[in-house]
């Protein structure tokens, strides 16, 4: 819009062009100036008025423009007054709250739509938005016309008019369908994980009653050969006296997994279990395979519990052996010092940071058939195993 000065020079330029010859008259000077003077201020008004209208124009067509905007963004807008009731909603607030037009909501206070536990945190906003400052962003429920409970996330903001706060307007997106999915996701997590954790029992209990079945079928067993044969009862007596601490060993290693036993943890060396391992083990496995042993000649103490050491030792060997089955094989068995220095990356099977220091590492590989991706994923698992059903001792009677 131009200036005023600007506009009394195309005013009067206006008016000198539509004079003609005033000095010819005879209205006296003082007459002219005055009108002259009002036909430069109508057509000043002309003018004005003119570009106010232009400028009507233009507000029009952007508010025109912006109400479009609203009404057919997919986020819900709404504003409420300082009294805290609706005064405009748009068709995705009305969508997304259930309602069929404006007329049901507007006059309302928005506590109508609020979920009681979250209408202090609402009311808080509120305040911090007619004090002036913006929420840029948070989550919300809210009560849909059904009174069903919705999810959005928000963005307000106070209207401000001359420099006072006349309304506040928010706008919100759905997540109501993002919500339950995720919810639905988190049930099946953790039905999943229950399911697991039966899985893991039922192996778990699987395990102990075979290896007691065991047990028991040894003890059954040498009972009946005493009862069978009195005079070496003696020798039987030996073997169950064997068998109850094999299934008291058992027992402390279940209390052991609950995390209501101790092990007992004490240095013994290393180097001279395995291989202790390895020479009773070349008498039981199928003489078709070979032990090849690779131990270093100095002494390896480490602290830990040695009678779980040795199940280890000799369940790796023993499957190992089984891993290659009836074809001729080799077993190779090695123990060899291992450091892990500070900030290097290494983690254990459950994703934990090994500390730095000094280690043993014991290693048994073969040329069997190997693992496959399920068997790797659930080797630590108590008592998992792959052998068919039945596998062991049993007792027969006679």
């Amino acid at each position: 819009m131009d200036t005023a000065s600007e506009l009394r020079k195309k005013a009067e330029g206006k008016v000198a062009m539509h004079s003609g010859d005033n000095e010819a008259s005879s209205d006296s000077i003082d007459d002219r100036r005055l009108l002259h003077e009002l036909q430069v201020h109508k057509i000043e008004l002309d003018m004005q008025n003119e570009a106010l209208q232009h400028t009507v124009h233009i507000l029009e067509e952007h508010e025109t423009h912006l109400r479009n905007i609203i009404k057919h963004t997919p986020a819900g807008y709404f504003r409420i007054n300082l009294e805290g009731r609706f005064v405009e909603v748009n068709d995705a607030w009305l969508r997304i709250h259930g309602y069929d037009s404006p007329e049901e909501i507007l006059g309302k206070h928005f506590s109508a739509t609020q979920v009681a536990e979250e209408l202090t945190t609402a009311l808080k906003h509120v305040c911090d938005l007619l004090s002036g400052t913006a929420v840029p962003s948070g989550e919300f429920s809210h009560v849909r016309k059904d009174g069903s409970v919705g999810y959005h996330t928000f963005s307000a903001h106070p209207v401000v008019h001359t420099g006072k706060v006349v309304g506040l307007d928010w706008f919100i997106i759905d997540r109501s369908t993002q919500k339950r999915i995720e919810d639905e996701k988190q049930v099946l997590q953790q039905q999943f994980q229950q399911a697991q954790k039966m899985e893991s029992l039922g192996v778990l209990a699987g395990g102990i009653a075979h290896d007691f079945n065991n047990i028991l079928a040894i003890i059954k067993g040498h009972c009946s050969l005493a009862m069978m044969d009195p005079e070496n009862v003696t020798s039987n007596l030996a073997e169950i006296d064997k068998a109850t601490d094999r299934a008291a060993g058992l027992c402390r290693q279940m209390l052991t997994y609950a995390g209501k036993g101790q092990s007992v943890m004490a240095p013994f060396n290393i180097v001279k279990l395995v291989d202790e391992m390895v020479k009773m083990l070349r008498v039981t496995i199928n003489q078709n395979i070979t032990i090849i042993p690779s131990l270093p000649t100095d002494i390896l103490f480490i602290k830990g519990d040695d009678n779980q050491i040795r199940q280890v030792v000799m369940n790796l060997i023993i499957n190992a052996s089984e891993a290659i089955g009836e074809g001729h094989g080799e077993v190779h068995v090695s123990i060899e010092k291992a450091e892990v220095n500070t900030g290097k990356s290494l983690n254990d099977h459950l994703g934990n940071a090994i500390p730095s220091g000094q280690y043993v590492c014991l290693e048994v590989t073969d040329n069997g058939c190997g693992m496959d991706d399920e068997t790797m994923r659930r080797i630590f698992e108590p008592f998992y195993t792959t052998k068919f059903t039945g596998r062991g001792l049993a007792y027969i009677s006679h």
